[in-house]
């Protein structure tokens, strides 16, 4: 079966100028945020280029790279390898990585810019990892208004887009993307304005008078959902 890997080694000769940006690049974005960048990835909008940040992450954790637990696919290592190797998201420049995890707060919240061309960024959060305050966050999602980690990407966006000109792209998979969808809606109308596009790559859903708002039918045009045939936590949620 094919996967994304084999995608940069079928399309990863072409620019973004010469093939948009499209979903299976937006699903890339979501999973490279996947290995620990702690300690090597600025948390400011400093930028570094993702071939400095690999050098970095491979002199700490060699070839194999670090484990992060079942949840989060060991591929992920080998396809940041792949995406530098690539003239597609080899000039892609990455910064402002936040991680946080607080049990007693029952919180779990990581993300990072990724920087495609110089007026377009991707904002990428992280989706539900090993840690038990990720899990039953991911739960109390389905029966609360609100979560410490959709507050925190929402305090994220507004950050990026304070410190990031241009357009914005704000996706991410699982728990990360209806912290995605979330933000977007909760957003003021200046930085609305300025999301080229939302990806929800297969997160928890949300109740009918959530998906009847004026908000999110303000949003909706801009909104992709995509759904694997094998979603289970998804569909459930």
């Amino acid at each position: 079966m094919m996967n994304i890997v084999n995608y940069l080694e079928w399309r990863g000769d072409l620019s973004f100028e010469a093939a948009p940006f499209n979903e299976v690049d937006n699903f890339i974005l979501t999973q490279a945020i996947n290995i620990d960048y702690s300690g090597i990835v600025p948390q400011d909008s400093r930028p570094m280029t993702l071939a400095q940040a690999a050098e970095k992450y491979q002199a700490l954790y060699g070839d194999d790279g670090k484990y992060m637990g079942v949840l989060l696919p060991v591929a992920c290592w080998p396809l940041i390898k792949q995406m530098v190797a690539s003239r597609r998201f080899g000039q892609t420049v990455i910064s402002g990585f936040t991680d946080r995890v607080i049990p007693e707060n029952t919180e779990q919240f990581t993300a990072v810019v990724f920087t495609l061309a110089p007026d377009l960024h991707y904002i990428s959060i992280r989706g539900t990892d090993d840690t038990i305050a990720a899990w039953k966050e991911n739960f109390m999602m389905a029966v609360r208004d609100t979560v410490p980690a959709r507050d925190d990407a929402l305090a994220y966006l507004n950050w990026a887009a304070d410190n990031y000109s241009g357009r914005l792209i704000v996706g991410g998979h699982s728990k990360g993307g209806n912290e995605a969808l979330h933000t977007a809606l909760c957003c003021s109308a200046k930085v609305r304005s300025r999301i080229k596009a939302l990806y929800n790559n297969d997160g928890p859903g949300f109740d009918e008078a959530f998906l009847s708002s004026e908000a999110y039918l303000r949003i909706e045009p801009k909104l992709v959902t995509l759904l694997p045939q094998y979603s289970i936590v998804g569909t459930l949620l």
